[in-house]
């Protein structure tokens, strides 16, 4: 009687395995770069979209608030981001006096605004803004330290909002940043001025507080009440006001309104610059985890250069934002928007109009 035999089995010779790795290594070397680029430009999409509806969103609120409550977009960015745009609505004037007591200078206050839900770019995005030269000099991002920036020439800044000490009441001059403002009634673009104004942000601890609780930013469920009460109520003294709501409080942060910015991957601006973004901040600046168990006791700076030996400079990092072939020295200004989009903000929209040359 005939049986059948079992069928052969036959295994895969190790060259043949070798050439199905081989060919698994070569799709991936082509998919995931290819997946890496869809994903970041699906990111660069979704962050202008959000800059775009954050506007928009801020400039809405500017018109309904009615002639003379200006709308603003304040943007923020925090140790480790992310970067945020803060709807806040101008509440008050205070005026301080300097020289003497003699000469007067008027700062608007902003608070956030609490019917709009500030806007969160992706992680890893940021945003700068185009200041002109006249915005750089004392009281503006100059702290009186070696200035990260040329006097009275311009540049691209970014929110220092978070880059200070946290558990001083005092250290308000360490805290700058823009803000895109709208008029309030018209919607209109408030264009680029050096008047400084203040927004409060209080400073994330009940560390070294001193003032009523009244004044008090960090217990106040009404920050613009608050403002009013420092501004008008009779209690307030002087040193209290200056203490609660003046521009050397750490709770509040001196802003410039703008109006043309650059969206950016902070990782590949830092890579066009030969440079790495800290480990800690996520960004361009230098922060140590040392710093932030002490309470971040340390003014801004910016990470060390390519060489090593010197801190990273901002006229470099304009360049790198402006397309420069090469921001670390001397180059030609190109006119694609490589690794980031510069917008010009329209008057009377508010919408984003990318722009592929030098704002200059």
């Amino acid at each position: 009687m005939n049986t059948l035999s079992p069928p052969i089995r036959r295994a895969f010779s190790l060259t043949e395995m070798l050439v199905v790795l081989v060919i698994i290594v070569i799709l991936l070397g082509i998919a995931i770069p290819a997946f890496r680029a869809m994903n970041q430009s699906q990111e660069k999409n979704s962050s202008e979209a959000r800059l775009g509806f954050a506007l928009s969103a801020v400039r809405d609120a500017a018109v309904n608030a009615g002639e003379g409550n200006d709308v603003a977009a304040v943007f923020t960015y925090d140790i480790g981001g992310p970067m945020r745009v803060v709807p806040c609505q101008l509440t008050g004037r205070l005026v301080q006096y300097t020289g003497g007591n003699t000469v007067p200078v008027s700062y608007e206050i902003f608070v956030p605004l609490a019917s709009i839900e500030p806007a969160t770019l992706p992680t890893g995005w940021t945003v700068r803004a185009y200041a002109p030269g006249a915005s750089i000099n004392n009281g503006w991002y100059d702290d009186g330290s070696p200035s990260r920036y040329v006097a009275n020439a311009p540049a691209w800044v970014f929110p220092e909002t978070g880059f200070f000490d946290h558990t001083a009441t005092n250290d308000g001059a360490n805290r700058q940043t823009f803000m895109v403002r709208f008029e309030g009634g018209t919607g209109k673009l408030v264009g680029v001025n050096t008047r400084p104004a203040l927004v409060m942000l209080p400073r994330p601890t009940s560390q070294g507080r001193t003032l009523p609780d009244f004044l008090r930013a960090d217990l106040s469920g009404d920050l613009r009440q608050l403002v009013l009460t420092a501004l008008n109520d009779p209690r307030v003294t002087l040193v209290q006001r200056n203490a609660a709501i003046g521009p050397a409080s750490s709770d509040m942060v001196l802003v410039k309104p703008v109006r043309v910015l650059a969206l950016a991957d902070e990782t590949a601006l830092a890579g066009s610059l030969g440079v790495r973004v800290n480990d800690v901040s996520r960004s361009l600046y230098e922060v140590t985890p040392g710093e932030v168990s002490a309470g971040l006791t340390f003014s801004p700076r910016l990470v060390n250069g390519p060489t090593g030996s010197n801190p990273l400079d901002t006229v470099s990092v304009g360049r790198a934002i402006e397309f420069y072939d090469n921001p670390t020295g001397t180059g030609t200004v190109r006119t694609s928007t490589g690794e980031v989009r510069v917008y010009t903000i329209e008057r009377y929209t508010g919408t984003l109009k990318e722009l592929t040359v030098s704002p200059q």
